[in-house]
C-alpha cells in the first residue's frame, strides 16, 4: 500500500518535502511511506500520526496463506450476522416473550421488503466489503515489520486521544511503542478531544485535530526552507 501511493504522490510531486499523515491503520501506512521517502534520500517535512495502533508484527516472517474470495465472503457474512444477532438481542434485553415475538417479526418483514426491492440489498454488501477490508487490514498489519526512521525528517509528532482515566499515567506511553527506538529526534506528542481516531476526526473534535495540524505544519515547512536555504551556505563555508 505504501508504494502505491507513494507511486501516486509522486506522480504529482516528483521530489520533496513531503507532508505526511496518518489515523489508526493508516497511521503505519504513512509510517511506511515516510522510511521509504526518507531511504530514497527525500526530505519529508511532516510526519504525523493519529492514534496510531500499535499493532504489528507479529505474523512477520510466515508465509501468506491466501484465502479463496468465497471463504472471506462466508466469514465476513458469518461476522455481519452475529453483529445483527447481538443488536437485536440487546433490543429485546427486559422484553416480555410477545414483544420478542413481534420484534422478530417485523425484522423478517423488513428484511423481505428489502430483499425484493432492487438493489435492496446494496448495503449489506458494501458492509461485506468493508469487513473484508477490515479483516485484510489486520492480516497486513500482523506481517509487517517497523523499521527505524532515518534521513531527513524535519518533524516526527503523534497526536493522541484524551487521558480517560487515573490509569492513564503518561500520554507518551499510551500507543504500547516506544517510538524513540524508530526515531532519534525529537517527538511532540499533543492530546486532542476524542475516545479514539475516529472519534477525534468527527464533529467538533476534528476542529481540534486541525487547529493542532495547520499550527505544525506550518512550523515543520518553515524549518525545511530554512534548512534548505542554509545547505549552500554550509557548502561554501567547507570549502573555504
Amino acid at each position: 500500500m505504501a508504494g502505491h501511493y507513494l507511486m501516486e504522490i509522486r506522480a504529482q510531486q516528483a521530489q520533496g518535502p513531503y507532508a505526511l499523515v496518518g489515523a489508526c491503520f493508516g497511521a503505519t501506512v504513512a509510517y511506511e511511506m515516510a522510511r521509504q521517502l526518507l531511504a530514497a534520500g527525500e526530505v519529508v517535512a511532516f510526519l504525523g500520526l493519529i492514534a496510531p495502533t500499535d499493532r504489528g508484527g507479529s505474523e512477520a516472517g510466515e508465509p501468506l496463506v491466501r484465502t479463496p474470495r468465497a471463504v472471506r465472503r462466508a466469514a465476513a457474512l458469518a461476522n455481519l450476522v452475529q453483529e445483527r444477532l447481538n443488536v437485536y438481542r440487546r433490543d429485546m434485553q427486559g422484553q416480555s416473550l410477545g414483544e420478542r415475538l413481534r420484534y422478530l417479526v417485523r425484522k423478517v418483514q423488513s428484511l423481505s421488503t428489502t430483499a425484493t426491492q432492487p438493489h435492496g440489498l446494496k448495503g449489506a454488501g458494501r458492509e461485506l466489503n468493508q469487513l473484508e477490508v477490515y479483516r485484510a487490514n489486520l492480516q497486513a498489519l500482523d506481517s509487517y515489520v517497523r523499521l527505524p526512521l532515518t534521513g531527513p525528517l524535519v518533524a516526527f509528532e503523534i497526536l493522541e486521544t484524551e487521558p480517560s482515566g487515573p490509569e492513564v499515567a503518561e500520554v507518551a506511553n499510551r500507543s504500547g511503542i516506544d517510538w524513540q527506538d524508530y526515531w532519534q529526534g525529537p517527538l511532540p506528542i499533543h492530546v486532542t478531544a476524542g475516545k479514539d481516531s475516529g472519534d477525534m476526526l468527527a464533529g467538533a473534535h476534528a476542529a481540534g485535530v486541525a487547529r493542532v495540524l495547520n499550527e505544525r505544519l506550518r512550523i515543520a515547512f518553515e524549518q525545511s526552507v530554512n534548512a534548505a536555504s542554509a545547505a549552500p551556505a554550509r557548502q561554501t563555508d567547507a570549502s573555504a
